[in-house]
C-alpha cells in the first residue's frame, strides 16, 4: 500500500480540492499496483464485423507491409500513399459497421428485452462508445463523430441556463439558492458517521469520472479513512462542496425499445458521480433527517 499524508497546508487551504485531488490519486494508484486487472475475452466475435471488414484489414496490413519493403524513397512515398488510402477505407467501413450494427440493435433487439440489456449497457459490457450513435443533427444529418452525437444530445437533455428568461419566481429561488445561510458550525464529523454512510452503499456502485468506486472504498485501509474524514471536517468547516465531486460521467439509456433512436429526447441520462461525494452527501442526510423528523 502507497503512504499517504495529507499535508498541514492542504488541511488549512481554502482549495478544498487539491486536498481531494492528492487523496484521490493516492487510492486510485494504490488500487493500480495492488489490485489485478481484468483482461479481454480471446476469441469473441464483435457483432458488426464482417467478411468484408477482414479482406479490407488484409489489403490494408498488405500495402503497409510492401510500404516498409520499398527500397527508394519515390517508391515508399508512392506506397505510404496507397497505404493511407486503404487505411481511411478500412477506419471507413469499420465506423459504419459499428454504427449500423448500433442501430439495429436499439431498434430490434432492445425492444425484446429493455430492461436487461441498458444495464449491460451501462457498464460497459455492449454498446458502442457511447450509446447515442445514432442521433439526428439539426436539418436532418446523422452525427458522424461521437463528438457531435454528445453535444447534440447534451444540449437537448441540458438546456443553457439563461437568467434573462428567468420568471419572477425563478429569480426568487436564484437569489435563495444563491444566498449564503449563516448558521452556527457544525459538530466535526465522526469516524463512526463516515462508516455508517459508507456501510450503507452497496460495493457495486459504479465509479464516476475519477475511477473509484464503491468497492475500493470498502477496502481502504483505516490511514486512508483518517485523511478522508479530515477533508470531509475540512469542508464542512469551511461550508464548501468540492467541485471535483459536483462533475459527472454521463451515460445515455434508450427509455423504451419503441422510442426513435436518433431523438436526443429519446434517451434517459444517468449521471455518474464520484462516491466521494456521494459518502459525504449521505453524512449529510444522516445529520439532517432526524431534525427534519422531530421537526414535523
Amino acid at each position: 500500500m502507497i503512504d499517504y499524508q495529507l499535508e498541514e497546508q492542504q488541511r488549512e487551504d481554502d482549495d478544498v480540492g487539491k486536498a481531494v485531488a492528492g487523496l484521490e490519486q493516492a487510492l486510485v494508484t494504490a488500487a493500480a499496483n495492488t489490485l489485478p486487472l481484468k483482461g479481454h475475452k480471446k476469441g469473441r466475435q464483435v457483432p458488426w464485423w464482417s467478411q468484408d471488414l477482414a479482406r479490407l484489414r488484409r489489403e490494408m496490413r498488405a500495402a503497409r507491409r510492401r510500404m516498409q519493403a520499398a527500397d527508394s524513397p519515390e517508391d515508399r512515398r508512392a506506397m505510404n500513399r496507397t497505404y493511407v488510402r486503404q487505411r481511411k477505407q478500412f477506419k471507413s467501413a469499420v465506423r459504419a459497421a459499428k454504427r449500423a450494427s448500433w442501430r439495429e440493435f436499439v431498434e430490434s433487439e432492445l425492444t425484446q428485452d429493455p430492461w436487461a440489456m441498458p444495464y449491460r449497457v451501462l457498464r460497459a459490457k455492449v454498446g458502442p462508445d457511447a450509446t447515442i450513435g445514432a442521433l439526428r443533427l439539426d436539418g436532418g444529418r446523422r452525427a458522424s463523430t461521437w463528438e457531435e452525437a454528445g453535444v447534440r444530445y447534451l444540449s437537448t437533455v441540458f438546456p443553457s441556463d439563461d437568467e434573462t428568461l428567468d420568471s419572477e419566481e425563478d429569480s426568487g429561488m436564484r437569489r435563495l439558492v444563491e444566498t449564503a445561510l449563516t448558521t452556527d458550525p457544525d459538530v466535526p464529523w465522526t469516524m463512526d458517521e463516515l462508516k455508517r454512510a459508507v456501510k450503507s452503499f452497496s460495493r457495486f456502485k459504479a465509479p464516476g469520472p475519477d475511477g473509484i468506486d464503491m468497492a475500493m472504498m470498502k477496502e481502504a485501509p483505516e490511514v486512508f479513512w483518517e485523511e478522508l474524514l479530515a477533508i470531509y471536517n475540512h469542508a464542512l468547516s469551511k461550508g464548501v462542496f468540492p467541485e471535483r465531486w459536483k462533475l459527472a460521467s454521463i451515460k445515455a439509456l434508450l427509455k423504451s425499445g419503441d422510442r426513435d433512436p436518433s431523438d436526443p429526447g429519446s434517451y434517459r441520462p444517468i449521471s455518474l458521480l464520484s462516491v466521494l461525494g456521494k459518502i459525504l452527501e449521505r453524512m449529510i442526510l444522516n445529520r439532517i433527517e432526524p431534525r427534519l423528523v422531530d421537526a414535523g
